[in-house]
């Protein structure tokens, strides 16, 4: 990476080595634990948080902070219903922009306090906003990675994204399901 990208847009890769450091103290799981409730532990993205240690890292990552501040205008794509939406939006001017494929519309409706916009990214009228975070969604999800930066950069101060990348050449093919 240039580092002149590197100064301006700091890159963290995830090792083995960061995730070692991060497991020696992993508060996302401490939140989990001690701040869900019932109904929130049944949902899917929760229940991955709890069993995969690189999404807690990455969940650290681009929300951690975030508890500790007040009253951001925030726009999350992609972000799930886990417990970190519920607390956000207590915090913050949060808005979730997702399209749920596994959570109930009554699941959705535990969270009266979030804006939530149940649609594509792409069909959203940007505001302006302090923060705007795509946490696990390019490209594994969504590949329109570049149309989304040009989309977003403009209306907020920061973009926290996190991209899924395998540097040892491993891959996959895709098979299309609806389209052309």
């Amino acid at each position: 990476t240039p580092e002149i990208i590197k100064k301006k847009y700091p890159i963290t890769r995830v090792s083995k080595k960061l995730i070692d450091k991060y497991k020696k103290d992993d508060v996302i799981l401490k939140i989990i634990k001690m701040q869900s409730k019932s109904f929130e532990n049944r949902l899917y993205c929760q229940k991955w948080l709890l069993n995969d240690i690189n999404k807690r890292f990455t969940f650290y990552r681009n929300y951690y902070d975030l508890i500790e501040k007040r009253k951001l205008k925030i726009l999350d794509i992609g972000g799930a219903l886990t417990v970190f939406t519920r607390i956000l939006s207590e915090i913050h001017d949060f808005t979730l922009c997702e399209i749920f494929n596994y959570e109930t519309k009554k699941q959705i409706s535990y969270f009266k306090k979030t804006k939530i916009v149940n649609y594509d990214w792409i069909n959203h009228k940007f505001g302006f906003y302090d923060i705007i975070v795509a946490n696990d969604l390019f490209p594994n999800v969504d590949q329109r990675l570049e149309l989304f930066l040009l989309k977003a950069l403009p209306h907020c101060k920061e973009l926290r994204i996190s991209l899924t990348v395998d540097n040892n050449e491993n891959f996959y093919n895709v098979k299309r399901v609806r389209g052309n």
